[in-house]
């Protein structure tokens, strides 16, 4: 598929239709050496007479002087009129390739065979070539069946008309097609017809002409209400094109692979010019085959620009700054949410976070108080730190912000610069590349988003000459200085992205005016192509399940047991569990720990839960070995074989054993199970939690019996009062938490 788009289609069929008709060249035959000239044929030159000094040498050769106008309108009386461009140099036998074609009165016009002189750029000029050599080598095979010559589709140079076919047609759009349209007759290519073309002097006159063609071609197919065999070629171009400037993003986005792209690009590319060469015996091709194919890219760019009004091309232009500065955006979020965290934002976050929420504040290094007091103010105006499912998250929405103002700057700066919008959009583009530069929490965003306020006021006093706004640049510049105190090297990245919008931008300015959009557009494909390259980073998992480990502490431990945390989770336990007295520490001895050392109580997604005391007052010595073995044998307790087994090893928790003793001895019970917090299971602390079915042979759904069991257990005094105790789907149950004074094991 790849390589069929890269040959393209048409000549695909066209070739394997010419080996297999094997047409052949009517109008090649040989002829006399010496020419003759041609007194029914009138040459007009479509330019100044000081420009065509070359079309007119070489059309002395095939009329007289006196046949031959430049700019004006020959008088009639001539039955043929050969039109020439400036540069155009036809062979002196010319005429006598093509005038025996029109023995056939259907025949109304013919074109020349272009052959490229090779005085431009190398590289341009052997695609000119190598574009010009395929398009007619082949493609006129087609000549031979009627209403699919290639004449009317390819710009072929020197066409020779009849003159009667000439009247009432717009010499300025594609007379091929309207000859077509208006059923006048067939235009024929020739290739012995030998026509010397100038090669395009540089990049700019090369994207003049190739615009000029596209924005001809497609006119004269919307005008002429594209003629049988036009549509065909048209989809195919636009089709080509576009799959010519998506190669890019397929190839980094994994669709076409890089063996796919050589063997179906790069190698059939290639295998045309060879054949090319060697056809023409022309080395010239070999050094430079390998970048034809990026000159496709810019021909498809230029191909697209065609399609549109030169208004839309800018008012788009502006559309794609604006998406591009939308995309760079979102893709910081995106990476804001996923990148894993930096070295410099735990202590950042957390110092953030405290005098946001009213705590002891957090000491930060000097040179990190300009950042810090960004993010405060940030995180105190917008309420960032209570929005997300981490602090870190929150803060990192301050970047986010940062790059929204970045953003916005460039593309203001280029409007008050007048510079290319599709500029702006490459200059965007290579941001979204870096964007996780910009996605996390530092000082590297906030210098960034100064930059960008800076550079946007130096350019409107320099355009508006106006010294109002030096305030604001001086202010900007002492805001990126201060920021970027810790690390000097954090504003590099940013400055080379303004230094490039400006370097690029005097770059811009110097090429010549046609060759600049086609220029912007391919740049937009290279950054493109650069920044989709750069792999979505794949979202972490967090470092702990904070809000299950809050809910754990919050539901299963009593106030007076503190828990020590790293920085990061302390800013997420302190906020989930609304922490104004220090119950959570950052840092440092507490009755728990995460990740700490002592007995591991309560594991989580990527944290553990330890008693630093190393379980003391928790684990016993096996007293409630004893007193389960005899709450086993109480012959007033049902309970199935696990609860039994619980009870006769010890597993079950003083306080409950106690409660469950007092209760059997007034009334049968029924014990449903004994259990923990999931998050405990596997631990070495006691069961804490009984559920009871039955009571005195009476089930506890039963509503009087649920009102005694909710009053009996309120009645109870510390520390053998259970801390929570409801009816709930399993039966009634009854827990207690861990204490910070346990009742001995």
């Amino acid at each position: 598929m790849l390589a069929v788009v890269t040959v393209g289609v048409g000549f695909a069929v066209a070739a394997v239709l010419g080996v297999v008709r094997r047409d052949r060249e009517h109008g090649s035959s040989s002829v006399d050496s010496t020419s003759r000239v041609h007194r029914s044929v009138v040459v007009l030159i479509n330019g100044r007479e000081e420009d065509s000094p070359v079309a007119i040498e070489a059309a002395e050769k095939l009329v007289a002087r006196e046949d031959i106008y430049v700019g004006t309108v020959p008088p009639e009386g001539y039955e043929y009129v050969l039109l020439l461009e400036p540069d155009h140099r036809p062979d002196p036998r010319f005429l006598d390739r093509t005038m025996p074609l029109f023995d056939d009165p259907d025949v109304v016009g013919v074109a020349g065979y272009a052959r490229v002189d090779w005085r431009g750029p190398w590289v341009l000029s052997a695609y000119r070539a190598r574009a010009l050599a395929l398009g007619q080598w082949l493609l006129t095979v087609a000549r031979t069946r009627p209403r699919t010559e290639v004449a009317r589709l390819s710009p072929s140079p020197a066409r020779l008309f009849r003159t009667r076919v000439l009247a009432g047609i717009d010499l300025g759009s594609t007379l091929s097609q309207q000859i077509y349209r208006r059923r006048l007759g067939r235009v024929l290519v020739v290739r012995g017809a030998i026509v010397d073309i100038t090669a395009p002097a540089g990049l700019g006159e090369y994207c003049a002409q190739v615009s000029t063609w596209a924005r001809d071609f497609w006119r004269s197919s919307w005008r002429n209400r594209f003629p049988r065999g036009t549509p065909a070629f048209a989809a195919e171009t636009a089709i080509a094109s576009a799959l010519w400037l998506a190669l890019p993003v397929l190839v980094v986005t994994g669709v076409v692979t890089i063996p796919a792209l050589l063997l179906g690009v790069f190698l059939p590319d290639l295998l045309l010019t060879l054949v090319l060469a060697l056809r023409q015996r022309e080395p010239r091709y070999l050094p430079v085959a390998l970048l034809l194919p990026f000159v496709r890219v810019l021909d498809a760019s230029l191909v697209f620009l065609a399609l549109l009004p030169r208004r839309s091309v800018a008012v788009a232009g502006w559309l794609v700054a604006v998406a591009s500065a939308v995309v760079f955006v979102f893709r910081v979020h995106v990476m804001a949410a996923r990148l894993p965290v930096t070295s410099l934002e735990p202590g950042l976050v957390d110092a953030a976070y405290s005098r946001v929420a009213g705590l002891q504040g957090i000491p930060v290094a000097f040179d990190m108080w300009a950042t810090t007091l960004q993010l405060v103010l940030y995180g105190g105006v917008s309420g960032s730190f209570n929005r997300y499912d981490t602090v870190l998250t929150g803060a990192r929405e301050a970047s986010v912000a940062a790059a929204a103002v970045l953003a916005l700057c460039v593309v203001l700066t280029a409007a008050v610069l007048r510079l290319h919008p599709l500029l702006v959009s490459a200059v965007l583009v290579v941001c979204c590349a870096s964007a996780q530069l910009f996605a996390t929490a530092g000082p590297r965003t906030f210098a960034a988003a100064w930059l960008g306020i800076g550079a946007l006021a130096l350019a409107g006093a320099i355009t508006r000459r106006t010294a109002k706004l030096i305030p604001a640049v001086i202010i900007a510049a002492i805001a990126v200085v201060l920021t970027v105190l810790p690390s000097p090297l954090a504003v590099v990245v940013p400055g080379l992205f303004v230094a490039a919008l400006f370097g690029v931008a005097i770059l811009l300015d110097r090429l010549p005016r046609a060759a600049r959009p086609a220029f912007a557009v391919a740049t937009l494909a290279a950054v493109a192509a650069v920044a989709l390259s750069v792999p979505a980073v794949r979202p972490v998992a967090p470092t702990a399940d904070h809000r299950a480990i809050a809910d754990w502490l919050d539901s299963n431990a009593t106030g007076d047991l503190d828990l020590s945390a790293p920085p990061l989770l302390w800013s997420d336990l302190t906020r989930d569990l609304a922490d104004k007295d220090g119950r959570v520490r950052r840092g440092g001895p507490a009755a728990l720990a995460v990740d700490g050392p002592g007995l591991p109580v309560a594991t989580f997604p990527g944290a553990t839960v330890s008693l630093t005391a190393g379980g003391a007052g928790f684990v016993g010595d096996g007293n409630r070995a004893v007193a389960g073995a005899d709450l086993a044998a109480n012959s007033k307790i049902t309970a199935p074989d696990p609860v039994l087994v619980a009870f006769g090893t010890g597993r079950v928790d003083f306080r409950a054993m106690a409660v469950l003793a007092e209760i059997s001895a007034q009334f049968p019970i029924t014990i449903a199970e004994v259990a923990n917090p999931a998050p405990e299971a596997g631990s070495e602390l006691p069961l804490r939690t009984v559920v009871l079915s039955a009571v005195d042979g009476r089930p506890v759904t039963d509503p009087a019996v649920a009102a005694e069991l909710r009053a009996w257990f309120t009645a109870q005094l510390p520390p053998y009062a259970p801390d929570d105790f409801r009816l709930t789907d399993r039966g009634f149950a009854v827990s207690w938490r861990l204490s910070g004074d346990p009742v001995p094991n």
